[in-house]
C-alpha cells in the first residue's frame, strides 16, 4: 500500500508543482503569504470545535468513520447563517502504559490539514477499562488557541467508550477541566459509544457540568459512507484539479504542494467526494476572486494568490517562480496563469455539479433504504452543535 501511494505520489507531484519546479532552489526559505480557508464571514461569526477521542482498540470503528466525515461536518457548520469561520482541534487519547497517553492538534482552520493529522489517529492499546479522560480533557481547555472574543462558539466533543481513571494522583482531575470550560465560554458535549453503565454515568455528568449535552451511540459509531456512482468521477477531477496549481516562493511552497499531492493521492474516493462537498459550501462563503481557497489551494499556489489579488504577477520575484516559468517572457507567464485559472473555473463548476447530484442520490438511497441516521456520530455532533449555535446568533 505504502508503494502505491507513493506511486501515486510522483504522478500527482509534477501536476501540483508545475514544471520542474519541485527540484527548483528558490531564494526564500519560508512563505510569506495568507493561509488557506480565512474566515469567510469577514469575523460576523465563529465556530471552534475540538473533538477529544479515545483512541484505544475498541475505538476503531467511530475513528475510521470520522476519517471520513470530517468534511461533511464542516460542511454542515459551514450552512449556517452567518456562515461561520470553522476551526477544529484534535486530541487522541489512551491511557498511562499505552505507546503515549495524548496527542494533541490545535485548532486549526485548513480541513485538509485536519483531515492529515486526524488520519494518524489509529485504534490501539487499551485493556483495562478507565482512560486518562481526565488528562485530554484538561488538554483540551489548557492547550488549544481558543478564541477569546464572545461571538465564538467553543464546543469539546468527548467521544469514548470507558469512564475516566480516578486513582491518578498526578494533579488531573475531569471536574476541574470543566470548571475551567465553563470559565473560558467552552461548552463540553460527550458522546458516549456502546452502553457501559459506569461510562454513562460519568460522561453525563460531564456533559451537565459542562452546559452541554449527552449522546449515546453505537459502539461503531454508526457512521454511514453512501457509494455513489458520482465518486469516482469526483477523485478524479479532484485530482486533476490539483494540477492547476503552480507552487512559487520558498521551501513552504515546495512543502506545501508535496503535502497536498500525497494527501490526493492517497485519499479514498469517497473522502474525496466528502472533501468536494465541504468546498462547494465554503466557496459560497468566499468572494469569488478568493475562492480558490475553499478548494484547499493555500499560499503555496501562485494561482490562487493571483485570484484572490493579494499578488500581482508582475510583482513575484523571479527567483520565486518554478523553474519552467523563470524562461518564459512576461507575456508568456500572464498566459500560463490564465490558462490555469480557466482550466480550474471549469473543474470546480463540474465539481459543484456533480457534488450536488452525489448529495441528491445519497437522500435518495437513505430514505429508500429507510435506515435512520439520526444515531450516527457525525448526525449527534451536528444537532448538538446547530442547538448550541443559537447562543451566539448563528442560525440553520
Amino acid at each position: 500500500m505504502k508503494r502505491l501511494m507513493l506511486g501515486l505520489a510522483a504522478l500527482a507531484l509534477p501536476m501540483v508543482m508545475s514544471g520542474s519546479a519541485l527540484a527548483a532552489a528558490v531564494a526564500a526559505d519560508d512563505d510569506p503569504h495568507s493561509p488557506p480557508f480565512v474566515n469567510p464571514s469577514k469575523g460576523a461569526a465563529k465556530v471552534e470545535a475540538v473533538f477529544v477521542l479515545d483512541s484505544t482498540g475498541s475505538m476503531g470503528g467511530l475513528i475510521e468513520g470520522a476519517k471520513n466525515k470530517i468534511w461533511a461536518i464542516a460542511q454542515a457548520i459551514l450552512s449556517g447563517e452567518p456562515k461561520p469561520e470553522v476551526r477544529f482541534g484534535l486530541i487522541s487519547y489512551r491511557d498511562k502504559g499505552d505507546e503515549y497517553v495524548t496527542k494533541v492538534f490545535d485548532l486549526n482552520a485548513d480541513i485538509d490539514a485536519v483531515y492529515k493529522d486526524l488520519r494518524t489517529f489509529q485504534a490501539n492499546g487499551g485493556g483495562d477499562t478507565p482512560e486518562h479522560v481526565s488528562l485530554a480533557l484538561t488538554e483540551a481547555v489548557t492547550k488549544m488557541s481558543w478564541s477569546k472574543d464572545e461571538k465564538t462558539l467553543r464546543l469539546i466533543f468527548l467521544v469514548g467508550d470507558a469512564p475516566p481513571h480516578t486513582d491518578y494522583q498526578d494533579g488531573f482531575d475531569y471536574k476541574k477541566a470543566i470548571k475551567m470550560a465553563v470559565e473560558k465560554d467552552i461548552r463540553v458535549n460527550t458522546v458516549q459509544c456502546g452502553s457501559a453503565a459506569d461510562t454513562c454515568a460519568v460522561w453525563k455528568e460531564i456533559a451537565e457540568g459542562g452546559k452541554g449535552e449527552f449522546a449515546a451511540i453505537l459502539q461503531s459509531g454508526g457512521v454511514r459512507m453512501v457509494e455513489t456512482p458520482m465518486d469516482g468521477k469526483i477523485g478524479e477531477l479532484s485530482r486533476k484539479l490539483g494540477g492547476t496549481a503552480v507552487a512559487y516562493g520558498g521551501a513552504g511552497a515546495r512543502k506545501g504542494a508535496e503535502d497536498k499531492a500525497l494527501m490526493l493521492a492517497d485519499m479514498p474516493a469517497g473522502a474525496l467526494a466528502e472533501r468536494a462537498g465541504y468546498a462547494r459550501e465554503a466557496s459560497k462563503a468566499e468572494a469569488p476572486a478568493a475562492a480558490g481557497r475553499a478548494w484547499g489551494f493555500g499560499s503555496w499556489d501562485l494561482v490562487a494568490a493571483i485570484e484572490a489579488k493579494t499578488v500581482k504577477l508582475e510583482d513575484v520575484k523571479e527567483a520565486d517562480l518554478p523553474e519552467d516559468m523563470k524562461k518564459m517572457s512576461a507575456d508568456e507567464r500572464k498566459t500560463h496563469i490564465d490558462k490555469k485559472l480557466a482550466e480550474r473555473k471549469a473543474i470546480q463548476d463540474e465539481l459543484t455539479k456533480l457534488s450536488k447530484e452525489r448529495d441528491e442520490f445519497i437522500t435518495k438511497k437513505l430514505k429508500e433504504e429507510g435506515k435512520p441516521t439520526k444515531d450516527a456520530f457525525d448526525a449527534r455532533v451536528l444537532e448538538m452543535l446547530k442547538k448550541q449555535a443559537e447562543a451566539k446568533g448563528i442560525k440553520y
